[in-house]
């Protein structure tokens, strides 16, 4: 049997019970939330990037409209993970990293 849930989730869902308390086991569990994130946001970008280097192929390979503005898509939300971890004044070089991806 296969159910089929949907569920909005909001980043402040994501988040909670992470905080620092200055209490030990509080701190400890915001640790391990933490870990847990980010397994789930790792997985969650190499998908993505996954998914935009495919679609990048198939919009080459087939010249289709739909595969590349979903490559497209999928590229503006890398960059905009790159940006979030990123120094406001290194923004510029971000261009030329996706660049050097799509042309090897």
């Amino acid at each position: 049997m296969e159910l089929k849930i949907t569920q909005n989730i909001k980043p402040e869902d994501l988040m909670q019970g992470i905080s620092w308390h200055g209490e030990t086991n509080h701190d400890n569990e915001a640790v391990e939330k933490l870990k847990e994130l980010n397994v789930f946001v790792s997985d969650l970008v190499a998908k993505i990037f996954f998914f935009q280097l495919q679609m990048e192929q198939v919009a080459t390979n087939q010249n289709n409209q739909s595969a590349k503005k979903l490559s497209e898509e999928a590229e503006k939300m890398l960059e905009n993970v790159v940006k979030m971890a990123t120094k406001e004044e290194n923004w510029g070089a971000i261009p030329e990293l996706f660049k050097g991806e799509s042309n090897d």
